[in-house]
């Protein structure tokens, strides 16, 4: 139970499911943009030893919640997406070995309301599939949460044994084993284990084996998909996979390491009658290619007639040559399989080891071409909306040869994702006017605007020859670096503060509104002076005096920018009233605008003077009246 110190390659979120292939390599699906330091969108794949599959990229736009692979190495995806590996899927995906999609198989899953996803799937024996999920529709048909599926294709295997080693091969789209346990049976009802089953290309041989005449032999596999477990089984009678005869082999298999697609290359070959009688009549020996060792996942690269008699214990060597297909893609490795008596014309003691793999896999070469890459990106940690940044990078020539004298164009896009694409914000473009040799590079710098008002979490998308004006093969798809840029936006006012005026011991309010990135801070000032402890956008007078009247201002700011309010003028107003007799005859006086009101008693009705304005000559019947001042 102690932690294996050796594998820590990591994710920056949430892993759903595991799922290990036939080489060891392990499949990682969840909620993730980045694993063991590489960029990958919820899906991607280690090797044994939890470095990263470079070569395995495919990627989802939502999470992956399960997996399972098959026995010709294609892996099931199912989740709560819509795009796998750029094609359209609906939560329901499967891709090739080489982590492309196959485009064979989009049965989709939908939910007539809400959200809907898959969230486990399962291989029977015979390739059927199993999905588990929430959806009411699976293949167009109606199908409330759980559902099966046909397979493309068939599930293949069949179990042999030569006299001293049992063998389990398997292909097609039946389920890929994590173990496997091999027992036999006299009546076929008490079983002996004879031990686990070691893996070898296309299935799985228990070796050292010595068993009765007549007697039952059976198979056992263990399939996970990372949920539950279960077994999955096949049996024979002896006599049915081991008789006397000739038994065709091929004992050795010498083929190129690597070469460019589209070319010729020669193969030798042995083939051996390990059999007890000699081989009479023909047959036809088979060359494939398979990217997965696997004999179901083939490429036809070549057939080849062969004839008797061949004797016992003796052996025939094979020298031919094949045409590589042209569209193998460089970069890739791929299995050299020769299949002796691949019609199975010869009746054999042993019809299941006809199979010989190279030991070591053929890489196709990359034809001379240059290969554009931006190597390095440099962009600030965060930046201003509205306001100038630098971006730096470089570009490296990685292929094998000059882009000749051509002129391409570098651009640098703002993204709300990873993905470039028409809705994507153009920032600049730089011009590179010179050609680039086979490992040599250069360094760019472009000083770009983004666009006012945005915010939060953005996308610098980084692209060299973004026109494709370089011709550069299978490479074309390489050319852009995605890197994680912050936008803080500036202080800006949306209202500002308004004028007022008051009567003194008024209570009055100035208010402020403004959006930006917080924090903001603020800083009123009156006549030019800052008001102490005012770091506030409402600015709050309890009661105001004379002291207070005059200009306001206030001045927001951030860490990008900093914006200063209009004037705000406050007008306090203080009100006097008196009356007073001049030659004989009352007069009322009073200071500051407001209305004259009068009334016959205190707790009567008032009434307003109309027109009435300082000094107000009371008239004989405003005698004994009460006067006050209204604003």
């Amino acid at each position: 139970g102690s932690v294996d110190l050796t594998f820590n390659p990591g994710a920056n979120g949430t892993v759903y499911t595991l799922a290990s292939q036939a080489d060891g390599k392990i499949l990682v699906g969840g909620y993730f943009t980045t694993l063991g330091g590489e960029s990958r969108s919820r899906l991607g794949r280690l090797n044994a030893d939890g470095s990263v599959d470079l070569t395995f990229n495919p990627g989802a736009d939502g999470s992956v919640y399960t997996l399972a692979v098959q026995a010709d190495g294609k892996i099931l995806v199912g989740g709560g997406f819509s795009t796998l590996g750029g094609e359209s899927r609906n939560y329901l995906g499967r891709l090739n070995a080489d982590g492309t999609v196959d485009l064979t198989f989009n049965p989709g899953a939908t939910y007539f309301v809400g959200t809907y996803y898959v969230y486990t799937l399962a291989v029977q024996a015979d390739g059927k599939i199993l999905v588990g999920g929430n959806f009411d529709t699976l293949g167009g048909q109606s199908r409330k949460y759980l559902g099966r599926l046909y397979n493309t294709g068939a599930a293949t295997q069949s179990l042999g044994y030569d006299g001293a080693a049992l063998t389990w091969l398997r292909g097609g789209t039946g389920p890929e084993f994590g173990s496997t346990s091999f027992a036999y049976s006299t009546d076929d009802i008490l079983w002996t284990d004879l031990g686990m089953g070691e893996r070898i290309p296309g299935g799985w041989r228990l070796a050292g084996v010595s068993l009765p005449a007549s007697c039952a032999i059976r198979a056992q596999g263990r399939v996970s998909n990372g949920s539950s477990t279960w077994l999955v089984e096949t049996a024979a009678r002896i006599e049915d996979v081991w008789r006397e005869g000739p038994d065709l082999v091929v004992s050795s298999l010498e083929a190129p390491l690597q070469a460019l697609a589209g070319t010729t290359q020669p193969l030798v070959w042995t083939i051996a009658n390990r059999g007890s009688h000699p081989v009479a009549g023909d047959w036809v020996d088979r060359v494939y290619l398979s990217l997965d060792q696997g004999v179901s996942h083939q490429l036809l690269v070549g057939e080849f007639p062969a004839s008797g008699p061949l004797g016992v214990n003796e052996s025939r060597e094979r020298h031919h040559t094949v045409l590589l297909p042209a569209d193998l893609l460089p970069g890739l490795e791929y299995w050299w399989i020769v299949i002796t008596d691949d019609d199975d014309d010869v009746a054999e003691e042993h019809e299941g080891n006809n199979v010989r793999i190279g030991e070591t896999p053929l890489r196709v070469l990359q034809a001379a071409a240059p290969n554009l890459q931006v190597t390095a990106v440099a962009v600030p940690a965060a930046a201003a909306s509205g306001q100038p940044m630098i971006v730096t990078w470089t570009v490296t020539n990685t292929g094998t040869s000059s882009t000749g004298a051509e002129v391409w164009h570098d651009a640098v896009h703002l993204s709300t994702d990873e993905e470039l694409d028409e809705g994507d914000h153009l920032l600049g473009q730089v011009v590179r006017p010179d050609a680039l040799g086979t490992d040599q590079a250069y360094d760019s710098t472009l000083a770009a605007t983004l666009p006012q008002g945005i915010s939060g979490s953005w996308y610098l998308l980084v692209t060299t020859d973004v026109d494709n004006t370089i011709h550069e093969d299978l490479f074309e798809h390489d050319n852009t670096v995605v890197a994680r840029l912050t936008v803080l936006m500036p202080p800006t006012i949306a209202t500002h503060p308004q004028g007022v005026s008051a009567i003194e011991g008024d209570e009055v309010t100035f208010t402020v509104v403004a959006t930006g990135t917080e924090p903001m801070e603020y800083s009123w000032s009156l006549n030019g002076s800052p008001i102490p402890n005012s770091n506030n956008p409402v600015l709050r007078f309890g009661a105001i005096t004379a002291e207070d009247a005059g200009v306001y201002q206030v001045v927001i700011s951030n860490t990008v920018g900093t914006v200063t309010s209009n004037s705000a003028t406050l007008e306090v107003v203080r009100l006097t009233l008196r009356i007073l007799t001049v030659d004989g005859v009352p007069v009322i006086e009073w200071s500051g605008t407001a209305r004259l009101e009068w009334t016959d008693r205190l707790m009567g009705e008032w009434h307003e003077l109309q027109d009435a304005s300082s000094p107000f000559t009371i008239v004989p019947e405003g005698s004994g009246r009460f006067y006050r001042l209204v604003r």
